[in-house]
């Protein structure tokens, strides 16, 4: 390659073609997963691309200072912008060269201003320039590659090498033109091959590398353009060199990853660029961004957003009370702490009448009400509960388990209800009902009437709450006709009243029995006095009835006289000198009291008296 100035039209400005955007081929779907589930890997590679970039692309790094120091180009190994070929087996040689490490730490060897810089044929010395081993050394070389001129060398392209009238003697030695060089290059010696082309703003850093100063180091003339970092007269060291450390085949896009919640997922990429998703254990949804930008320029991007679903089971639901009722119970409870990151479904509700020994499932349609009405129940029997939440990953662990409840209703009537007549009162009576409800009797009420009409006004009968089935109701009016019903209560409440009673009516009975009978002597006469009863039967003495025997009680007598409600008589016609022993009896509207207990033997003696 020669420059021949006066065929080149000066200074050009001009860029390769530079529309460069990165854009979404197929975006990330939203994913759902469980939690705890394994790490995935997504790959992307082919899920962004810049349409403007079909080409391999190619990193060469610098030593430059800063971080301006990279240079990325384009070969034109694939058809696209800015080429009017394609240049696969140049492309295919360079790479060869770089794949191999050739290229690793190679110097610019030489620099013409407003023309290009060249490279690819000698590595960075290890020693100062004026000691042995000091000046650059070549390259191993592969075989030259034919020449696949066409492409124009216009400021910004990278183009091979050759020797002077040879067009296929490319082999490592490469250049980037600073300037337009097309009206020169592309038809000299066969036209020079142009295969790649500088992406972003690496001619910047180009042109900074152009513009280092150059000094004739000699070396036949090959060196006599040698740019060099630390301007010297004398003696200059291997760190100032214009170095590539690397020159790489590197992929079109860098990819990073943010997200919304780094403990439900975390996104980050392995070392072979596919997209890895970190799960935690949490539940909920983060948002995943993935940003694709170009190698060469950060601020050319697209980002790519999905969200990721991290869903498990939920949390136990927690039973908030059961309330008893015929059997049946009202169970509620309220909703997971957390859904696990999925929606409740269905509430499951199991119960058991041994304690959760046994659980039975209460079926009805699925639901997501948080209470429920369990029916079928048996009055009576205590049952406990546990609800379990269903979504669609599946199903939490049981609430825990309250105390048991019964379910219970009130009694069922009393039967049987009887009353006996007593004095001023009723002796009353009944059978207890045929069911409790499910809960024990605690108390009966009874009631009575003394109405006439078939509409009948009640009263209570007033006393301590008994569980008995009988009572004497007290209070009652001799000779009123009376009814009575009687009602059973529970913890529940009341039950309907039994049927009414046949009427009964208090009535007045026989008096109780006369006591301390004592008999005094006379003269064939004895004279007993006693004490009246207790009780008169509620209906006034009428008369006492004496009663005598001389055989100590075998046989007995009647005193005959007029009726009397005296406690005392003179007994006369008796014999003197026989012992007698008397009984009492005391008699009423109702009848004649029991006798009462016999006196002592008192013996009738004229002038004295005798006590037996």
């Amino acid at each position: 390659m020669k420059q021949t100035k006066h065929r080149l039209r000066g200074v050009e400005q001009l860029e390769p073609r530079q529309m460069l955007t990165v854009s979404v081929l197929a975006a990330l779907p939203d994913l759902s997963v469980l939690v705890n589930a394994l790490p995935q890997s997504i790959a992307v590679d082919t899920r962004y691309d810049n349409p403007d970039v079909t080409g391999t692309v190619v990193r060469f790094t610098t030593n430059q200072s800063g971080s301006n120091n990279l240079i990325y180009t384009e070969l034109f190994d694939q058809a696209g912008p800015s080429r009017t070929r394609t240049t696969p087996l140049t492309a295919a040689n360079f790479l060869a060269y770089a794949n191999a490490g050739r290229y690793t730490n190679t110097i610019i060897h030489r620099s013409i201003a407003n023309f290009m810089i060249q490279g690819g044929g000698f590595t960075q010395p290890t020693a100062a320039s004026n000691v042995a081993g000091g000046y650059p050394a070549t390259i191993a070389q592969f075989a030259a590659v034919l020449n696949e001129p066409g492409n124009s060398n216009i400021r910004g392209t990278i183009a091979m090498a050759k020797l002077g009238n040879d067009p296929n003697s490319a082999t490592n030695q490469w250049f980037f033109n600073t300037a337009d060089n097309s009206g020169n290059l592309d038809s000299q010696n066969g036209g020079f091959t142009a295969f790649g082309r500088v992406l972003g703003t690496g001619m910047g850093v180009v042109d900074a590398l152009a513009a280092i100063p150059k000094y004739n180091a000699g070396g036949g003339g090959v060196f006599s353009d040698l740019p060099l970092r630390v301007p010297t007269t004398s003696a200059w060291q291997p760190s100032a060199y214009v170095v590539f450390p690397s020159i790489d085949a590197v992929k079109e896009l860098n990819y990073t990853a943010t997200t919304t919640n780094a403990a439900l997922v975390s996104p980050s990429f392995d070392s072979t660029g596919k997209l890895v998703l970190t799960y935690g254990a949490g539940v909920g949804t983060a948002t995943v961004t993935v940003r694709a930008s170009s190698v060469w320029s950060e601020s050319d991007f697209v980002e790519d957003t999905f969200n990721v679903a991290v869903a498990g089971v939920p949390t136990a639901p927690a039973i908030t009370s059961v309330v008893a009722g015929n059997a049946q119970l009202a169970v509620s409870w309220a909703t997971p702490v957390s859904t696990g990151g999925s929606p409740i479904t269905e509430y499951v509700v199991k119960y058991s009448s041994n304690n959760g020994a046994t659980w039975t499932t209460f079926v009805r349609p699925a639901s997501t009400a948080t209470s429920v009405i369990v029916t079928s129940l048996t009055n009576g029997t205590p049952y406990v509960f546990k609800v379990v939440a269903k979504n669609a990953v599946g199903i939490s662990l049981p609430s825990a388990t309250p105390l048991p409840v019964t379910p219970a209703t009130v009694p069922s009537s009393p039967t049987a209800v009887v009353a006996v007549r007593a004095n001023a009162s009723l002796a009353v009576s009944w059978a207890a009902p045929a069911s409790t409800g499910g809960s024990a009797i605690s108390d009966y009420l009874v009631k009575y009437s003394s109405s006439t009409g078939t509409v009948k006004t009640w009263t209570t009968f007033v006393r301590p709450a008994s569980t008995a089935t009988s009572c004497t109701v007290t209070g009652l009016t001799n000779g009123t006709p009376y009814v009575f019903k009687v009602i059973a209560r529970n913890a529940v409440g009341t039950s309907l009243p039994s049927a009414n009673s046949a009427p009964a009516t208090p009535t007045a009975t026989v008096p109780g029995v006369p006591t301390s009978v004592v008999a005094v002597s006379g003269n064939a006469q004895l004279i007993v006095m006693w004490t009246a009863p207790a009780s008169t039967g509620g209906s006034p003495i009428t008369e006492y009835v004496v009663k005598f025997s001389n055989n100590n009680g075998v046989t007995w007598t009647t005193f005959v006289r007029p009726a009397s409600t005296a406690t005392s008589c003179t007994v006369t016609g008796l014999t003197n000198g026989l012992p007698y022993v008397f009984k009492v009896i005391a008699r009423n509207a109702a009848g004649i009291s029991p006798p009462s207990a016999n006196s002592l033997a008192a013996i009738p003696f004229l002038g004295y008296i005798y006590l037996v």
